[in-house]
């Protein structure tokens, strides 16, 4: 069985296949959608997002490529499949550049299916938070090239939202919204996932080498300085997603 039960979306205008996918699906108590083109499938998504997105390529009205170009812009940690007959080079070379997870050649066989999606839920939740939207894509695409389940905030009390619904392991935070409101977001982060890590990311040059005692007080974990040493810092969310919070040392600023 899986890991845990997940809420998956199936979009496929081939009636059959999408109830043969709900049956195999449900047998395992994952909550399944099902939409037969593009346009129902945005609009069942609504506000809640999926975590795996079952897609085909080949649909009337909107392909699968467009569906999730479009899906993607509200709901960055949904895991799209994208499931076709034929995949040219072409196709997954598009896919990839628009952020497919993994292009999967029809008929798949029950079990196959079920390990992948054993292996999509098993991936680590990570979060990014910072009011540039351009710095979070970045840092979005560069997770989620990764293996990791990412998306983004550009506001606190969006972040807030999200942490409340998505159990996330590793939080990366700007350090200006971090510490808005004497650290509200981040106390807020701490309260409702407690076993997150969360990874001050900071311009100021004043944090550039140790973790400020407020950022300590409220929860943060370790600081990041900009601009991002991007290997220093796949190195720590590898860490941070395999490990608890322990009470790690912190380098003390100078007075």
């Amino acid at each position: 069985m899986t890991s845990a039960a997940a809420r998956i979306l199936v979009v496929d205008d081939d009636r059959d296949a999408c109830e043969n996918l709900r049956d195999i699906l449900t047998e395992f108590d994952h909550e399944v959608d099902v939409c037969h083109d593009g346009q129902s499938a945005l609009c069942r998504a609504g506000s809640r997002p999926f975590d795996i997105a079952l897609i085909d390529l080949l649909m009337p009205g909107m392909d699968g490529l467009t569906f999730w170009r479009l899906l993607k812009q509200d709901h960055r940690s949904t895991v799209a499949l994208l499931l076709t007959a034929h995949a040219s080079d072409k196709t997954r070379t598009e896919a990839r550049r628009v952020g497919i997870d993994r292009v999967v050649l029809k008929p798949i066989r029950s079990s196959a299916l079920v390990q992948l999606l054993e292996e999509v839920l098993d991936r680590p939740l990570v979060l990014v938070v910072d009011d540039d939207e351009d710095t979070c894509e970045s840092l979005w695409d560069v997770l989620a090239d990764q293996g990791y389940r990412a998306c983004w905030a550009c506001d606190a009390q969006r972040a807030i939202e999200m942490v409340q619904s998505h159990p996330f392991r590793v939080i990366l935070i700007d350090y200006k919204l971090g510490q808005e409101d004497n650290g509200r977001v981040v106390r807020s982060f701490r309260q409702d996932r407690p076993e997150a890590r969360t990874i001050l990311i900071s311009s100021d040059p004043m944090t550039r080498d140790c973790l400020p005692e407020e950022a300590q007080k409220v929860g943060v974990d370790v600081i990041h300085p900009k601009p991002l040493d991007m290997e220093q810092l796949l190195d720590t969310v590898r860490a941070f997603s395999r490990s608890e919070r322990n009470g790690m040392p912190f380098p003390e600023c100078s007075p």
